[in-house]
């Protein structure tokens, strides 16, 4: 899938990128794209130089996570365990939702009332 494709589809609450020097995608990828329906997740290997660069990935294993509607990533840097990765990606989903205005309308600043 297109990375810009991926990131403009603004059906799940966060994306994932897992940056690798395998061709395969590893069991823990596949293990938390199982565990979750409302996170995205891809994967892109060093043969991508192109996407590398663009995104100033230059180790790998690496991982950037992206909330609903932005397309800055945020760099994973914890332990690649799968309870490590499963508490970020609710991180992530969870700051999507808190940046989605829950009326339907714009978000106000209730200071200003």
């Amino acid at each position: 899938e297109d990375y810009d494709e991926f990131l403009n589809n603004d059906s799940p609450l966060a994306k994932i990128l897992l940056f690798s020097s395998k061709k395969k995608a590893p069991t823990l990828l596949r293990a938390l794209a199982a565990a979750f329906d409302t996170v995205s997740f891809a994967m892109v290997t060093d043969k991508q130089k192109e996407l590398c660069e663009k995104l100033n990935v230059d180790k790998f294993p690496a991982i950037l996570g992206y909330v609903q509607g932005s397309n800055e990533g945020i760099a994973y840097d914890g332990q690649k365990t799968f309870i490590e990765l499963t508490k970020w990606a609710v991180s992530l989903m969870q700051q999507s939702e808190q940046a989605q205005p829950t009326d339907g309308g714009e978000s106000v600043n209730h200071e200003e009332l």
